[in-house]
């Protein structure tokens, strides 16, 4: 299987800075941590983009262990892409997440 390239959207961008920036606040090593863990949980999409099922729509979801985060996103197959659309608090209702 070759690898699909992992793309944040803007909003995904500005969910990742916002989330940081909470976190730095209350502890540098603890926004780090919160970045490496994203970073680590979305790496394996490159090789596995279906290693987690649809949760609605045709958006996948997968957790953001030791945070209480979803990291949501869709896959095109076509272009080889793995598009990171948000990255969303698990308590937040699921009617203000993205609307594909």
């Amino acid at each position: 299987m070759s690898s699909y390239k992992i793309i944040f959207d803007e909003d995904a961008k500005k969910d990742l800075y916002s989330h940081l920036i909470y976190y730095y606040k209350i502890d540098k090593k603890l926004g780090k941590r919160f970045y490496l863990l994203v970073k680590k949980t979305v790496s394996p999409l490159s090789r596995h983009p279906r290693m987690a099922q649809i949760r609605y729509k045709n958006v996948h979801t997968l957790p953001v262990n030791g945070f209480p985060f979803l990291i949501h996103f869709i896959i095109d197959d076509l272009l080889k892409h793995v598009k990171i659309i948000a990255i969303i608090h698990t308590s937040s209702n699921p009617n203000n997440w993205p609307d594909i």
